[in-house]
């Protein structure tokens, strides 16, 4: 039995989950060994209307070109988007599938509010890379940096880009552990 995670990334209106809505979902399904990919994938969603920013989140995804892709008609219907996923995790569900990436939680409260299909086939635990980063500095007195860490030069902003840097993190941490052996 091979278990799986789904790093998986929203990009929002906002952090507040009943009311801002979903732009853009962006996923990599890997094996158990993170560098083993198995499927990824990226969705515009479509909210019917112009999504609603504040100053700071409409630069970002302005400069990210998330807004201009919106305006391109590949945008999808949430459900939608949550049945492809579906599809794709029931493919290759021969095991638990965990939720991992960076500051899941909110992630994980995402699925349970707008996918509750999705949130039904993953497993109660999650892979937080955030976590492991806070415990690298908070405990451990490790500060990771941009310039020194390239995995934290990958983060766009953009739900697949950022899916992608939680993975490469995850792997560089494995590494590091594996050093220590």
């Amino acid at each position: 039995m091979e278990n799986h995670y789904l790093f998986l990334d929203f990009e929002t209106e906002g952090l507040e989950i009943p009311t801002d809505a979903i732009l853009e979902v962006g996923f990599v399904l890997t094996a158990d060994d993170p560098a083993d990919v198995k499927a990824t994938g990226q969705f515009l969603c479509d909210i019917g209307r112009r999504p609603r920013l504040n100053s700071f989140v409409e630069k970002m995804h302005t400069d990210n070109g998330l807004l201009r892709d919106l305006e391109s008609g590949q945008a999808l219907p949430l459900h939608s988007i949550e049945q492809a996923i579906c599809a794709i995790v029931d493919s290759f569900k021969d095991g638990r599938v965990r939720l991992a990436g960076s500051g899941v939680d909110f992630d994980r409260r995402q699925i349970r509010q707008h996918m509750p299909n999705l949130d039904a086939r993953l497993d109660y635990q999650l892979m937080d890379t955030s976590q492991i980063r806070r415990f690298l500095s908070d405990i451990c007195g490790i500060e990771l940096s941009a310039p020194s860490h390239e995995f934290l030069q990958l983060i766009s902003h953009r739900a697949f880009d950022d899916a992608e840097q939680a993975r490469h993190e995850l792997l560089w941490y494995r590494d590091l552990m594996g050093s220590l052996s």
